[in-house]
């Protein structure tokens, strides 16, 4: 697990940010489970999470591989971190990600049940009611220049940390080029 300090959804950036998250690692076509998963076959699951909630938020890549292959992995997370920053996103890749992040966005609408949830979680955040009239318009007016700024602000490895959990022996060497690392062992339970 990759992860730092993020924003809440009331920040200016949240729309971007969510847009550059989703084309990183929201789903089976993203950036790191296509290469974590499909090209390497590193790991059963790779993604990223935004977590806004209301006086911050976290951001985090997260996968499971084999000790063996810890490094290169965490090469290409880094990477693909460092890549959404850099260069800008594909318009098709753009678009397909607006339309999953609208669609699924309508679909959390259906029931009344799930309308009810939509507006209580607007009310905690402190948000207003319109959040939820404006959501996919919001969605939908990010631009490729705003996902990349958002990923350098709020996505860069150089400022996150990076938690490892297995054996310590044969997992902090392939740790050592990342910065420094701290072996913290878990209390046995009694």
């Amino acid at each position: 697990r990759l992860g730092r300090v993020s924003i809440t959804r009331t920040h200016p950036q949240y729309f971007p940010l969510l847009v550059a998250n989703t084309i990183l690692g929201g789903g089976t076509s993203s950036r790191l489970f296509t290469n974590v998963r499909e090209a390497k076959g590193y790991a059963y699951d790779a993604r990223s999470v935004v977590q806004p909630m209301k006086d911050g938020g976290m951001f985090a890549a997260v996968t499971q591989v084999r000790n063996e292959v810890l490094k290169d992995a965490l090469d290409i997370v880094i990477g693909e971190l460092r890549r959404i920053g850099a260069e800008t996103a594909a318009a098709d890749e753009i678009a397909t990600v607006k339309n999953y992040l609208s669609g699924t966005f309508v679909i959390r609408l259906e029931t009344q049940e799930s309308l009810a949830a939509q507006i209580a979680g607007t009310k905690l955040m402190g948000l207003p009611l319109e959040y939820l009239e404006n959501y996919t318009a919001n969605v939908r007016s990010v631009d490729a220049a705003q996902i990349r700024a958002a990923a350098r602000a709020f996505m860069d490895a150089e400022d996150a940390a990076i938690v490892v959990v297995g054996d310590a022996r044969a997992l902090a060497p392939q740790l050592e080029g990342f910065g420094e690392v701290r072996i913290e062992k878990v209390p046995e339970a009694e």
